[in-house]
């Protein structure tokens, strides 16, 4: 159905959702929910003073997703990219 993946930094104590993947036919089901709520759960065992998500700002399913969870956006970034010229 799909998957989510965490983790959380050894020394500044802070967690990251850094991925979840809900199959299409799958999707606005609940599914993704269940597993951030699994993942939070699992980021507070583990004592994180604070949980980040990655994912893209054009991504507005996953912001709205995020959103209900309280997180709100911390900064936006470019990834710019150089071919090398032969």
């Amino acid at each position: 159905i799909g998957f989510g993946h965490a983790k959380i930094s050894k020394i500044s104590k802070i967690g990251l959702i850094d991925k979840i993947y809900i199959l299409s036919k799958f999707r606005k089901m609940g599914y993704a929910e269940l597993i951030i709520k699994e993942l939070l759960k699992w980021l507070s065992q583990k004592k994180a003073k604070s949980i980040r998500a990655n994912m893209l700002i054009t991504n507005k399913p996953s912001l709205k997703l995020f959103g209900k969870f309280g997180f709100k956006p911390l900064y936006s970034y470019t990834l710019m990219e150089r071919k090398w010229l032969t």
